[in-house]
């Protein structure tokens, strides 16, 4: 099982996202990955591996950060980026992961690996932590700022299909994002979206606040009220979990507390949960948080093995 890599251009160095995908090599005998980068580099920090036959090296020196031009991605041809999705194309790898410009990597799906048949745009999805223990596909976080009705309807579709087929939900309940659960309220493209999904096969049980994110499996709103909502309700709950920890770390009697912090803690660290995921391109892409570290990365490739 293969995995294409892209370890440049997050904020973390390549050295300390290696220990990661490191890790990931030890836990699962049968994977192998190709990573692009510096030649000599990859060859010594994955140096047991590659002898072993297990890493293959892509040999590339430029690199996309989000300071660079997105294009650049699709215009260098000898970038990390341009070189793992232009691989990854030919390859019968079960998924890339980057680390670098969501931009970037959402030009180089369109143009290296192309839509599938029947999208216009990809979209970006999350996963985050729902009531229940399971997840909650939140769609687009960022992608697509501006969107039509048709657009919304689609990603519905799109994002009820993934759940399906990463066995997260059998009838995945779709709600969308509004200010109101009122037929009436929300803007024009958001009426013409529950119209459609209305009218739709899909299990849509209708307007959601964003009080009621966490009780649908997938909720869908355009990028810029989804990338809002994203890093809000992460940085809502880590705040609190940071206080709370503040509050009981000095009481011995507070233990139980403590360790229900941890598991509060454990569902909502976004930056040790994994990855998000590029959907509506001929092959999926998993993409890091930018501070993605070793154990973002050791768990996006968890996520990717098992769906």
């Amino acid at each position: 099982m293969e995995i294409i890599l892209d370890i440049h251009g997050g904020d973390n160095s390549p050295e300390e996202l290696a220990k990661g995908v490191i890790s990931a090599l030890e836990r699962h005998s049968d994977l192998k990955v190709t990573v692009a980068g510096d030649e000599i580099f990859l060859n010594t920090v994955f140096h047991e591996y590659v002898e072993r036959g297990r890493v293959n090296v892509l040999t590339a020196s430029g690199i996309i950060t989000n300071d660079t031009n997105p294009m650049d991605a699709v215009r260098d041809a000898d970038c990390t980026m341009h070189k793992a999705f232009s691989y990854y194309e030919k390859s019968d790898a079960v998924g890339l992961l980057t680390v670098g410009s969501t931009a970037a990597a959402l030009i180089s799906s369109i143009y290296i690996l192309g839509l599938s048949s029947g999208m216009k745009k990809p979209v970006l999805c999350s996963l985050l932590p729902k009531k229940d223990g399971g997840r909650v596909a939140l769609l687009d976080c960022g992608a697509n700022l501006n969107v039509t009705g048709d657009d919304l309807a689609l990603f519905a579709h799109i994002g009820s299909a993934y759940m399906q087929a990463t066995g997260r939900a059998k009838n995945p309940s779709v709600c969308l994002m509004n200010v109101g659960k009122e037929e009436n309220k929300g803007t024009d493209t958001v009426r013409n979206a529950d119209k459609l999904l209305r009218a739709s096969e899909l299990n849509y049980v209708g307007f959601a606040e964003p009080c009621d994110l966490f009780s649908c499996d997938v909720c869908v709103c355009d990028g810029f009220t989804g990338n809002v909502l994203l890093k809000n309700t992460e940085e809502t709950a880590m705040s609190i979990i940071r206080d709370m920890r503040v509050f009981a770390k000095d009481a011995p009697e507070n233990k139980k507390m403590l360790e229900f912090i941890d598991r509060q803690y454990a569902r909502f660290a976004y930056n040790d949960l994994g990855c998000a995921v590029i959907l509506g391109t001929k092959k999926p892409v998993y993409k890091a948080h930018g501070a993605a570290n070793a154990l973002t990365l050791q768990n996006a490739i968890e996520q990717i093995l098992g769906g």
